[in-house]
């Protein structure tokens, strides 16, 4: 592990970040099981200081292999955008945190004129599924759109939190390259591989200060 890595994984510990936020919401509205579970992890890393040992998946592998080719994909799409890969062009890993708990590291920021107007996150697609839907030519785009903020809308809603002068979220969905398969010889930066949702701070209505109360109270409970 890079000692930047290292690093941003101290800098999480003990803190309610936006990508784990839906931990502390339940379909019934009350606290579950699984909800406390998370609450006790995030107990144990206050308690001793240190996090718990970093998860590897396929999907996460995937996704910080690619994740630099999805932001040159940005890029690409979007010339007159200053776009900042808040993994590698800062000297650090870029991190925030509030006051009460909530932390979180957005994968780009995108620049206008010098102000901060915009976070981008990037999900690479994985799973049949999953690839088939986003990417259908007939699906329509309103209703990946949806599908789209109903997968991500916690960190969604936890990063406009974090950034209360950022008015839109950008979510990318990009077809990474996977090595087992030798039929993919698209360009990582052909056009076909992304798909862009656009989510505003004014969409997003009360439910901002619905996650700010539980997150307020999960930070609360564990302190």
């Amino acid at each position: 592990m890079e000692n930047r890595e290292k690093e941003w994984f101290e800098k999480r510990v003990g803190v309610i970040t936006a990508s784990e936020v839906d931990k502390l919401f339940s379909a019934s509205r009350k606290w579950i099981e699984g909800n406390i579970t998370y609450l006790y992890q995030k107990q144990y890393e206050r308690t001793f200081n240190e996090p718990l040992c970093p998860k590897s998946a396929r999907s996460l592998t995937l996704g910080t292999e690619n994740e630099p080719y999805a932001v040159e994909w940005m890029r690409s799409q979007h010339p007159e955008w200053d776009i900042k890969h808040c993994s590698k062009d800062f000297d650090e890993i870029v991190f925030v945190k509030n006051d009460w708990g909530l932390g979180g590291s957005p994968d780009c920021f995108v620049y206008e004129e010098g102000i901060l107007t915009k976070l981008i996150e990037i999900k690479c697609v994985v799973g049949d599924k999953a690839i088939c839907r986003y990417f259908s030519p007939t699906l329509p785009y309103d209703k990946k759109r949806i599908e789209a903020f109903d997968e991500h809308k916690y960190q969604i809603l936890a990063q406009f939190l974090l950034f209360p002068n950022v008015d839109e979220i950008i979510i990318l969905k990009y077809r990474p390259q996977f090595d087992d398969n030798p039929f993919d010889v698209r360009p990582v930066l052909d056009e076909s591989r992304g798909i862009e949702f656009i989510f505003t701070r004014q969409e997003m209505g009360d439910m901002l200060q619905k996650v700010e109360d539980r997150v307020r109270f999960a930070d609360e409970y564990l302190n």
